[in-house]
Order: structure tokens, then sequence, then C-alpha cells
């Protein structure tokens, strides 16, 4: 068996090989309390956001036919979900006096020849894998969505959103990547049991020193297994994860979809928002949020927004 290298596709003997995993580097583990002389591999879960680690004889080298039935599989559950949300904004796309029954004299649109246009709340999509984020803005652009994606490693994301705000100006802002419960680290913060939480936190924080307001800037936070309580203590429209379950990589986009396309005089039902998402409420929850969907008519002539 060739040795196993940062690169490799892997997945885990003590886990029945349940989850394909990306190795990102093989670290010592004297800091982590593992045995002596025995390297451990830190790993980026493929389909989830989780993080993980694991010793190297643990793990096995995943022939390429698995990794392209994963990478299949994940694009057709969220075809799938995509279809669902295009099929379910029907009714906010018919134009105005087209209902059944509708009389063009008693209604004032009639006189606009052309149908209210969409414009659905801008999103900025900091991520800290480039791989997920290229997969992420794909689907931003099937479902509609005015998107922008900035790679940035978590650890460094309180340090750059807010530059990142005010450049982009975005309606939603989505910090995530991958996070993970380690129980090999020990401090009395709680925090510090997870990979990324703690970075995931402080972004918010950050976030909401420039936007307080709570309905000016929608956030979503988190990956795997993050600390949920937390996340949204710290200012957090949506989080992960309440029972601390694995989420999927295209959960946040879906999050995204229903509250960007939830018109703007009304409230994003929460309980729409979570079953929208590929993992449901053991992931993904969050707070009563107001929707980023406005309209214009007539149509803009020109496209700025």
């Amino acid at each position: 068996m060739s040795a196993i290298k940062a690169g490799d596709y892997v997945g885990r003997k003590s886990y029945g090989m349940d989850i394909v995993f990306n190795v990102k580097r093989i670290e010592e583990t004297e800091s982590r309390g593992a045995k002596t002389g025995t390297a451990i591999a830190l790993l980026r879960a493929f389909e989830f956001r989780l993080m993980a680690s694991a010793p190297l004889d643990d793990l096995v080298v995943l022939e390429p036919e698995r990794f392209r039935e994963v990478i299949s599989r994940s694009e057709a559950n969220m075809s799938r979900r995509t279809d669902y949300c295009l099929e379910r904004r029907t009714p906010l796309n018919r134009a105005p006096g087209s209902e059944s029954g509708a009389e063009s004299e008693a209604d004032p649109a009639a006189a606009f020849k052309d149908a209210p246009v969409q414009l659905p709340g801008r999103v900025l999509h900091i991520d800290g894998d480039q791989e997920y984020l290229d997969y992420c803005l794909k689907h931003y652009s099937k479902l509609g969505l005015e998107a922008y994606g900035v790679y940035v490693p978590e650890t460094e994301q309180p340090k750059q959103v807010k530059k990142l705000i005010a450049q982009y100006q975005p309606d939603m802002i989505i910090m995530t990547g991958h996070d993970g419960y380690s129980r090999k680290k020990r401090s009395g913060n709680e925090l510090d049991h997870y990979y990324h939480s703690k970075y995931f936190v402080q972004a918010v924080r950050n976030a909401r020193l420039l936007r307080p307001d709570k309905d000016s800037l929608v956030i979503f936070a988190g990956a795997c297994q993050s600390h949920y309580e937390a996340i949204l203590e710290a200012g957090a429209n949506y989080a992960s994860s309440p029972e601390r379950k694995l989420i999927n990589c295209y959960d946040p986009v879906l999050v995204a979809e229903t509250v960007c396309f939830t018109p703007l005089g009304k409230t994003a039902d929460i309980v729409a928002v979570i079953g929208n998402t590929i993992t449901g409420r053991e992931g993904i929850g969050g707070i009563e949020t107001r929707g980023l969907l406005r309209t214009s008519l007539p149509a803009p002539t020109h496209s700025n927004h």
C-alpha cells in the first residue's frame, strides 16, 4: 500500500468508510495526545463541511470511482433541490392581472406591459474551502442569485469580513468552511473543543460591528458540528449545528435562496428556511428574519443592482 499523503482521498476504516475525506496535511501527534511516534492526518470531508483527524493506519486511499460516485450523488441531490426551489417560485413570476378571473380594468398594474422584475438579495459567500466555493457559486447562478464568492481560510475570516462587507455591500453573508468537534482538545473554553467555531463566532461579531441590524445584513455562519448557540449569540440569523450534526456543503446556499426570494414585506418562514436545506433542523437553525426580495416595476433599463 502506498504511503498516504496530502491531497489523497481517503476513508476511515473505523467508521466503515462512510465519508470521503481529502487529506489536508499530516501532523505529528505529540501535541494531540496520541501514542508517541504515530502521525495523524488532518482531514476535510467531501460533500459535508466536516473537519476531522485520524491516525494514518486507520485510513485507506479510495479508488477514483468512489470519489466520482460521491460527486454524482451530491450533484443529483442539489439538482433536485434546485428544481424544487424554482418550481416553488412560480407564483412570484406571474405577471400582474394574470391570475384567473382578474379584471385588467380594475388592476392598476395592468397598465404595465411587463411583469415586475425580481431583485433578490445580494449574497457574499466566504468559504474556507475553494473547491466547495466553486460548487456553491455554480448553484447560486442556477438559482438566479447574485452571489460573490471569496476564499478565506476559516482562521482568517474574522480579520477579513469587515473589509469584504465594505467591498461587496451584501444583503446576506455566508461564512462557512469546515468544522468539527475534537475530543482531544482540552481547555477551559468550550469553543476550543471545536476546530473553527471560535473563528465563526468572532467573524459574526466583527460583521455586526459594521452592520448591527439583523434585517439589513442577514448572516449565516458555521459548518459541520459547529457551536450553534455561540454563533447565534454573536449575532447570526442562521447557524449550524443545533444537534452537532454534519451539514451538507450546499446547505448555506439553500438557506440563502429561501431568504433572498422571500418578499421584503414578509418574514422568511423559519420552518421553510430549515426545511429547504438538505440536512434539516438537526443541522441548521435560526431566528425570524425579514425576506430580501424586492420587485421593480417597470423593469429597469440599466442593471446596476
